[in-house]
């Protein structure tokens, strides 16, 4: 993946934009703009970020954004075919028990029965 950002950052220095030109137009950190350059894409804090970040740097440089970021996912798709080992992405702390997942259910459900019983008190009572 490294090739894309060495193609990025040849199509720059070829049109005479410098980063701060980049950064100028599209409100990119030079950090992430570096990162990109270099094929460090795991700077740059997330797929979506990183995925419009791409479209972004790409037009202000005058190519298409959108070929950019499609020749970006063919890239990983490649690379996630190489790997021999699948990663798992759910860690142990994400696992919710059974009574904390479902308790915005219940509580606004407890109040409700309570409130029809009172009512129902108070009109038997009163």
């Amino acid at each position: 993946m490294k090739e894309l950002g060495e193609f990025l950052k040849k199509t720059r220095e070829e049109k005479g934009i410098s980063l701060k030109d980049v950064q100028d137009r599209t409100k990119i950190r030079t950090r992430y703009l570096e990162a990109i350059e270099k094929g460090e894409f795991q700077i740059v804090p997330g797929e979506v970020y990183l995925r419009g970040f791409l479209r972004s740097y790409a037009e202000s440089i005058g190519l298409n954004g959108f070929e950019i970021v499609d020749e970006y996912k063919r890239l990983v798709a490649v690379s996630n075919e190489d790997e021999e080992e699948p990663q798992v992405a759910v860690e142990l702390n994400e696992v919710k028990p059974w009574k904390a997942r479902y308790l915005w259910v219940w509580i606004p459900l407890i109040l409700l029965i309570g409130f029809f019983i009172w009512r129902f008190i108070s009109r038997t009572f009163f």
